[in-house]
C-alpha cells in the first residue's frame, strides 16, 4: 500500500534525477563540439551576451576563440584555448591567428576568466535542467507502457487460475 507507494515514488525520483545527470554529462560534448567545430560558445551566443559585458565595459560576443599548442620538446605538448570577448575599437574578431597569438598578453583584459571550466559547467547545468523534464518524460512513458500491459497479465493469470481450478487434481 503506503509503502510500496513511497518506494515507488523514490525509486521514479532517483531514476530521473539519474537519468537528468547523465543528460547532463552530454553538455560536456556539446561545450567541445560547439567550441572546437562550430566557433561558437555552447548556449549559441548567449553565454557570451551575459559574460561579456562582466568582463570589460563594452564588451560583446560572440566569443573569439584562439587555440594553439606548445611543446617543451618531445612529448611533453600542451594546448591551450583563449577565449575573448569582442572589445570596441580593438578587432579581436579580425586578427589572424598568428597576430592574435603574438598579443595575446596585450589582450588579456579581454579574456573570459576559467574560459573552458566556465563554458563547460555552464553547459553541464544548462543540459541538466533540460535533462530534467526530458528524463520524467521517459520515466511516465515507461510507466505508462508497463501499465498498459498490466490487463493482458491480469487476463492470463485468471485464465491460467481458471485451468487450474477446473483440473482434477489427485486426492
Amino acid at each position: 500500500g503506503e509503502r510500496d507507494l513511497c518506494s515507488s515514488a523514490r525509486v521514479t525520483m532517483g531514476g530521473i534525477v539519474g537519468r537528468a545527470v547523465r543528460i547532463s554529462l552530454l553538455g560536456i560534448l556539446w561545450a567541445v563540439i560547439s567550441v572546437s567545430v562550430l566557433d561558437s560558445d555552447p548556449w549559441l551566443g548567449s553565454h557570451s551576451r551575459t559574460m561579456c559585458p562582466r568582463v570589460c565595459k563594452g564588451c560583446t560576443g560572440p566569443y573569439v576563440f584562439l587555440s594553439w599548442s606548445s611543446s617543451g620538446g618531445g612529448r611533453n605538448s600542451r594546448s591551450h584555448v583563449n577565449v575573448y570577448c569582442r572589445a570596441p575599437g580593438v578587432g579581436l574578431e579580425r586578427m589572424d591567428w598568428l597576430t592574435l597569438l603574438e598579443k595575446r598578453d596585450e589582450h588579456e583584459r579581454f579574456e573570459l576568466p576559467w574560459a573552458i571550466g566556465n563554458l563547460g559547467l555552464s553547459s553541464i547545468g544548462l543540459w541538466y535542467l533540460l535533462g530534467v523534464p526530458l528524463a520524467a518524460w521517459l520515466a511516465w512513458n515507461r510507466a505508462r507502457s508497463r501499465r498498459q500491459s498490466v490487463p493482458g497479465i491480469d487476463r492470463r493469470i485468471a485464465q491460467l487460475d481458471s485451468e487450474l481450478r477446473s483440473a482434477s487434481l489427485p486426492r
